[in-house]
């Protein structure tokens, strides 16, 4: 997604800046199609996440077994003592101005009737609650207490290597969330809560048909955003797997058992303790997300590849989904989008840019197979084709 010098606003019709080192939030605006908002989320403003390894609540599920949980006394006071660490208003993501400017660029857009107000957002946006792999485990019909058992005896070591400092010091905070539902990937917008209801808000009442962008986490999901004390979504939000790093699918090939049973009861569970919010995951392969925009529908294609561990590889749309715009937030389940439609000759004849935007000085990112365009992001439909991840002009004009 659009990158651009900090505190350089040349090269959009519409470019904010916060100021310092770092800022590189901007706004974009395509026609009356899209208004794309690109939010700078770990250099200006950001606090430094939750240090809940301290956490008292945490430090009970460590030190007790989990047959032990439920008749510990204050274990749901301690509990809620960590939502309220977690929403506390003076930790800080974004910041106030960052914010402000959010809501004012969203609001121009809505008002101007541009259709989609589109959050460039690089951490997370939905709940992602440990999966509750104790009700998955009895969902699959699996031998609980086997399965758990394995979860249960895999190293701080392992652990660590596959989520860094993510789940304390013990396995035991994996399950013990997993079973009441609660988030311990702090460093995303689960611990920043209170400004997560403030962009929420903004996407509730600032906006036409807003839409969430997001990776970082490596799995690839769909969510609906719906606002703490509220039913109904808001949002929508699109997060992309990885291209060649590993997931959820790293840490299930450090526990005993055969790992895509182990990864379907991840899956399960994390639908489990994400319920309404998550509407599709996949967290055992890598790949993108195509998104084909245009004033009467989004398209979202979720394509992966066969194997990351080769330069080359088949790449395969295997889920996608449509919004409409105007009315409820809906989801559609829909077909994946011809391939012929998608991929063609990187700068060839068939590329719909080829090389006369900038000047022909498009950017070239080496040695990308074309049938593997991980980071194309195809605005079509309404306006011209615009692409925009990897490829932009080498100075700051537009893309």
């Amino acid at each position: 997604m659009p990158i651009r010098r900090p505190n350089s606003t040349s090269g959009s019709d519409n470019a904010s800046t916060c100021d310092g080192l770092g800022a590189i939030y901007r706004t974009f605006r395509f026609g009356t199609t899209m208004t794309l908002a690109m939010l700078e989320e770990r250099i200006i403003a950001r606090d430094e996440q939750y240090n809940y390894t301290q956490d008292p609540y945490i430090q009970t599920l460590q030190e007790h077994a989990p047959e032990e949980w439920a008749g510990l006394p204050n274990l749901e006071e301690k509990r809620q003592a960590y939502y309220k660490a977690l929403e506390d208003p003076s930790r800080e993501l974004l910041g106030q101005p960052q914010i402000s400017q959010l809501r004012s660029d969203f609001a121009a857009s809505a008002n101007a009737d541009v259709t989609w107000q589109v959050l460039g957002n690089t951490v997370v946006m939905g709940p992602l609650n440990t999966p509750d792999v104790e009700s998955a485990v009895q969902d699959q019909g699996l031998v609980a207490q086997t399965l758990l058992n394995g979860i249960l005896s895999v190293s701080t070591s392992d652990l660590l290597e596959v989520v860094p400092a993510s789940f304390g010091q013990s396995a035991r905070v994996l399950v013990g969330t997993g079973r009441y539902h609660d988030p311990v990937i702090v460093d995303g917008w689960s611990g920043y809560q209170y400004e997560r209801n403030q962009v929420l808000d903004i996407l509730q009442s600032a906006t036409n048909n807003p839409v969430v962008l997001s990776g970082d986490i490596h799995n690839a999901f769909v969510w609906l955003l719906i606002p703490d004390n509220a039913t109904q979504p808001v949002a929508v939000e699109f997060t992309t797997a990885s291209v060649t790093a590993p997931g959820v699918d790293l840490l299930a090939e450090k526990l005993p058992g055969d790992t895509s049973t182990l990864l379907a009861v991840a899956e399960r569970g994390l639908h489990i303790s994400n319920q309404p919010t998550m509407h599709y995951s996949n967290i055992r392969e890598r790949g993108a997300v195509y998104h084909t925009v245009g004033p009467s529908l989004w398209h979202a294609d979720y394509s992966f590849v066969a194997t990351a561990q080769e330069p080359t590889s088949e790449f395969e749309c295997q889920a996608a989904f449509e919004l409409s715009p105007g009315g409820a937030i809906a989801i559609t389940n829909a077909s994946c989008t011809p391939r012929n439609e998608l991929f063609f000759d990187l700068y060839g004849d068939g590329d719909p840019l080829n090389v006369s935007a900038c000047g022909g000085r498009l950017h070239r990112l080496s040695k990308v197979p074309s049938k593997i365009n991980f980071f194309d992001l195809l605005i079509t439909k309404g306006i011209k084709y615009i692409r925009f991840l990897i490829t932009a002009c080498r100075d700051t004009a537009a893309a």
